[in-house]
């Protein structure tokens, strides 16, 4: 099967490309606020037991040894006990998910609200990545959605939550409202970070990316540079095009332009063949009292909407 990537037209879209790499993002930077989210545990009427379940975190979050993490969440209690529960409560994904990136990728290519949002307003590309079940796309998992809207119910901190196994779970559920998009995830966790995961990026093989397809806006220029930095390789291209009397995309082969090339060259065409139609039709209209002006208001309106359409 074939995943895909959503890009921009922009220098860091083209270093990517030319080096072969994809970018992991940090989950606690995602756009959905509620992205990555669990039910945490508030059910805390002895401040010993809240000591006892956020001493780790703590020590992680504050670098303490474990007498100064402990001597911190008394304090904090003391002072406003719901507050550092809601503190606690944001801190969740910097505390456990700490040094995971995740790439996100959509089974679907022809999704006009991802083109918008994630292609610079179509004006971008978007990647098409081949998936087998033994290359480095078989990382991914689809992400779930679940009916009843609900976040994982991992109580937090009570429930040790940092397992690889725990935190995918984490990661790979999302608010039904984003099921349209039809994600997939790789995770890459901080136990196998190596020196091709610097920055979280990691090295992409060859063969992996099988095509590109351009945005419907992209303008031609911006094609040709990508053909530029990835000459040399086996790569299809395609461009996004408007539907036909619909609100829709296709995805077809690109010839080497634009849908929205050529628009010179069109409304020549168009003023030519008013041109011609004006003197059909005022021939036709002498003989039915029909007037110039008005053969030429319809005629015009007429090939306009039928230009439109074909474009």
């Amino acid at each position: 099967m074939n995943l895909y990537k959503y890009r921009s037209f922009s220098a860091r879209s083209l270093t990517m490309l030319a080096h072969d790499k994809v970018f992991f993002a940090d989950p606690s930077l995602f756009n959905d606020p509620f992205d990555c989210s669990i039910i945490p545990e508030y059910d805390y009427r002895s401040n010993g037991q809240c000591v006892s379940d956020f001493q780790r975190p703590i020590m992680q979050l504050k670098k303490m040894n474990p007498r100064e993490a402990e001597a911190y969440i008394n304090k904090k209690l003391s002072e406003n006990k719901e507050r550092f529960l809601q503190t606690m409560r944001h801190e969740f994904k910097a505390v456990v998910l700490r040094g995971f990136g995740v790439y996100s990728l959509s089974a679907v290519n022809d999704d006009i609200l991802m083109w918008s949002h994630y292609a610079d307003s179509h004006t971008g590309f978007c990647l098409e990545f081949l998936r087998t079940k033994d290359n480095l796309m078989s990382e991914s998992e689809t992400v779930n959605y679940p009916d009843d809207n609900e976040y994982p119910d991992l109580r937090w901190p009570r429930t040790k939550v940092e397992t690889f196994e725990t935190a995918k779970r984490i990661v790979l559920t999302k608010a039904k409202h984003w099921c349209y998009e039809q994600e997939w995830r790789m995770i890459n966790r901080p136990d196998i970070a190596t020196e091709n995961y610097v920055g979280h990026e990691r090295q992409v093989p060859d063969n992996l990316l099988t095509g590109i397809i351009f945005g419907v806006r992209m303008p031609k220029e911006n094609r040709n540079v990508i053909r530029k930095v990835l000459a040399g390789k086996e790569i299809k291209y395609k461009e996004a095009v408007l539907k036909k009397n619909r609100f829709e995309l296709e995805i077809v082969p690109w010839t080497g332009g634009s849908q929205l090339r050529g628009l010179k060259e069109a409304k020549e065409r168009v003023e030519s063949d008013v041109e011609e139609e004006i003197r059909q039709e005022e021939k036709q209209g002498e003989k039915e009292g029909i007037t110039a002006k008005q053969v030429i208001l319809a005629v015009v309106a007429f090939l306009i909407l039928v230009y439109f359409l074909s474009a």
